[in-house]
Parts: C-alpha cells; structure tokens; sequence
C-alpha cells in the first residue's frame, strides 16, 4: 500500500488513537454486515487493509482453530496488541504493489483501504482473485463526492456543517492530489458486477459520534495540521476554529458516507 496516498500521517501512538476511535464508532456495522453472511467455523479468511487488528480478532472468535485468520497492512505494528490476545496472523502487505493468493480465502474483507489508494481498481481486482469459488468479498470504501459530502452535512447541525463540509472537502482534495479516488465507494458495485459476483447487497451508511479532544474528527484533524497550515488550505485561526467546534463534547457528528458491498464469488470454470 503506497503510504503516499494517505493524507492522515502520524506517530504512532497518535495514530493508534486515531485508529481505535474510528474503530469503535464502525466496528458494529461491519460485525452485523459480516454476520449476516453466516460466517463458517472452518473458515479462512483475510482482513486486508487491517488498521488495529479489531476486526481480524473478531474473524478469528468465529473460526476458532478450525479456520484462520490473516491480517495484512503496511503498519504491522499496529496489529501487535489485537495478536497477542486472539489467534489470527498479523504480516507486511502492500495491496499496491504485493500479490495474493489467488482463490484462497472463505470470506475477504477490507473497509476503508481502497479510497485513499492511488491504484484501487488494481487492488480491488486482486481481492477478487483472492475469493475462493462460492466464498465472499466484502468491501467498504467511503465515498467523499460533493454530493456524498452535502449529503451528510444536510443532516449535521446548521452550525456544524460549514465546518465538518470544509475539513471533509479538504480531505477529499488532498486524497486526489496523491492520486487517490476519495468517491470510490460510489464504484464499488459496478466493480463487483463487472467481476461478476452474485447475490450482492450494498448498503451506505454516515454512524453517529460526538466531538471531543478525542474525536474523530479531532483526532483527524490534528493529524493533518501541518499539511493543511503548510499548504495554505488553512490559516492558523480557520484551524484554531475547526479545532474548538470538533473538540466540543456536545456537539454530534457524522462520519463521511460510507459504502459496505458484498457478494459471493461465482464458481470459476
């Protein structure tokens, strides 16, 4: 995964931070998501893209020891402490430039991965390849277009949304400057179709989160604070501002559009 496609850059421990909050707020969709598939005992799986191991350590709570579990991402690391406590395997993998095995997992999942990649499609086709015949592909990708990005503001409180609309349009801009596909879970259905996966369900979703100095959006925010000042899509008081409004615990939030698709792999000749 080409680490230059990600506007969020950090140490890390404040990228734990970051990754924990975010998991916290949508770990129970994708659980219900990946539940209703019927997930099997003798499963084996692959959490690509796995960010701090939550959901590979609830794969692995279902397959037990008659399946497996393999995690994959370029921060490792991250993966240290989930692995320590739950029977999944935790390895370096860049969906960008590192292969799969082809036609060798139960059920592939990735959520939030592709969008921020600068060769998605590429990466999308290769967890493809890597479903078994009759196994599942489950991909969720946020979709950050204008449209998706008005969506979700017209539902956030009238004095939020100019701020939560710029920090997201920001975002969405930097992304495509590193060649990046910020809407790219607005493609993801056509990818599945034209792969030719079957019995597909798609669903969108924007979960709720309050602010706080450990939010979401702060946490996001503060990551990014020396891009932004740095390129002049923020002046020091417009940051100060957008700081205050994300850091107040009473105010509510939502996350950008996010875009969960499954479908089963059909059987190869």
């Amino acid at each position: 995964m080409n680490s230059e496609s990600y506007i969020l850059r950090s140490a890390h421990t404040e990228e734990l931070q970051r990754l924990s909050e975010f998991s916290r707020i949508y770990d129970p969709g994708t659980h219900r998501f990946l539940r209703e598939i019927g997930i099997r005992p003798d499963w084996q799986c692959l959490e690509a893209g796995a960010g701090t191991g939550t959901i590979a350590a609830w794969l692995a709570s279902f397959v037990g020891i008659g399946g497996s579990v393999l995690a994959t991402d370029t921060k490792p690391a991250l993966l240290e402490n989930a692995a320590k406590d739950h029977e999944f395997t935790a390895i370096y993998h860049d969906l960008t430039q590192d292969s799969l095995a082809e036609n060798a997992y139960d059920l592939v999942h990735c959520r939030a991965v592709l969008e921020h990649l600068d060769s998605a499609d590429q990466a999308f086709h290769s967890l493809a390849g890597a479903t078994n015949a009759g196994g599942w592909l489950v991909i969720e990708s946020h979709d950050l277009s204008p449209s998706s990005i008005d969506l979700v503001c017209r539902h956030t409180r009238s004095d939020l949304a100019p701020t939560v609309s710029k920090f997201l349009e920001l975002g969405a801009q930097a992304m495509s400057r590193f060649g990046a596909t910020p809407e790219y879970g607005s493609k993801l259905l056509h990818n599945f179709l034209d792969a030719g996966f079957i019995e597909l369900t798609l669903e969108t979703h924007a979960y709720p989160f309050a602010g706080g100095a450990e939010s979401l959006f702060s946490l996001s925010l503060s990551q990014v604070e020396e891009a932004l000042l740095g390129s002049g899509a923020m002046t020091q008081s417009e940051y100060e501002e957008a700081l205050a409004v994300f850091n107040n615990p009473d105010s509510e939030f939502l996350t950008p559009l996010l875009v969960s698709v499954r479908g089963r792999a059909p059987t190869r000749s």
